[in-house]
């Protein structure tokens, strides 16, 4: 209807899609009104807006749900994770204990995902990961930040190595693009 299938967020999209359905809307005023008075009272009870699903933890430090890898922190490797897939996050538990909530990644064309972050709370707790992570690179917001990374391990040992450059990645979040440079 668009044009385009490119939104710069899901605000952006959900505002989109608000201005199809009011204009929608807006013609068959009348109708709509008519069936409002008909309508019954809301259940008292909300129904549910998420999914459970069961995943386990996987010895790579995640768990892969509907094609998207997440993290989860490694001492729930071999662990059943009960999560509450949202259309926009997850709520992953242990048990009835509520562990984090992540944003809901989406499978590239390719058909595979990774949801990961440099604000990843797991990763800054175990930055030594950093070494060995076999999606490191995604983390990476620009090339400019591999090179650091590799420029750091030539001159530091590896621990402060990865620690300063998890640091950096977290203070990257809000302004990446002016630290890249």
């Amino acid at each position: 209807m668009r044009g385009t299938a490119d939104f710069d967020d899901l605000a952006a999209y959900r505002g989109f899609i608000d201005a199809i359905v009011s204009r929608r809307n807006a013609r068959n005023t009348k109708r709509i009104d008519h069936e409002r008075a008909t309508l019954q009272a809301l259940p008292d009870r909300r129904t549910s807006d998420y999914e459970d699903v069961i995943v386990r933890g996987t010895s790579s430090g995640g768990f892969t749900l509907r094609k998207v890898f997440y993290t989860v922190p490694s001492r729930l490797i071999g662990h059943q994770l009960r999560v509450r897939l949202y259309d926009d996050r997850l709520d992953v538990f242990v048990g009835r204990t509520h562990l984090v909530t992540l944003p809901r990644g989406r499978p590239h064309p390719n058909g595979k995902g990774r949801r990961l972050s440099a604000r990843d709370p797991f990763l800054a707790a175990q930055a030594n990961a950093l070494l060995n992570l076999v999606y490191r690179d995604r983390l990476f917001p620009r090339d400019a930040y591999r090179r650091t990374f590799d420029r750091l391990r030539e001159r530091l040992p590896d621990k402060k190595a990865c620690r300063l450059m998890v640091d950096l990645l977290a203070l990257a979040h809000e302004r990446e693009a002016e630290l890249a440079d």
